[in-house]
């Protein structure tokens, strides 16, 4: 169970972290714009002080989730090595020369996570 006591005193300016129904991996960081007693607005969608969307689809709402430092670099990280994959599939490696492409297949080689044995 989440501790929603953050929620309280939330405020306009703070950050918090926007997380969908389905899939973490979609989670971003946005900026309180309003809040009162009872909502909390980001933009023009409106929360309840639990951290859940009002209206909206049931299959797309989004929940609030505390933006702690923690979590906010784990969100940077993963939003960095999407753009790098992205931009490594995208490279036209057959312009490199081979001595290059030799080294950075080394590289990767040496980093690749090991498959453990069954």
């Amino acid at each position: 169970m989440q501790n929603d006591d953050w929620l309280k005193d939330i405020k306009a300016g703070d950050t918090v972290i926007i997380s969908p129904s389905i899939g973490r991996n979609n989670e971003y960081t946005a900026t309180v714009t309003h809040a009162t007693k009872t909502r909390i607005h980001i933009g023009g969608t409106k929360y309840r002080r639990d951290g859940r969307e009002i209206g909206g689809s049931v299959w797309h709402r989004t929940y609030l989730h505390e933006a702690t430092p923690a979590a906010i670099a784990a969100i940077h990280r993963r939003e960095r090595v999407s753009k790098l994959a992205r931009t490594f599939a995208e490279m036209q490696w057959h312009k490199l020369p081979l001595e290059v492409l030799e080294t950075i297949e080394g590289i990767v080689a040496e980093n690749w996570p090991k498959e453990k044995a069954q």
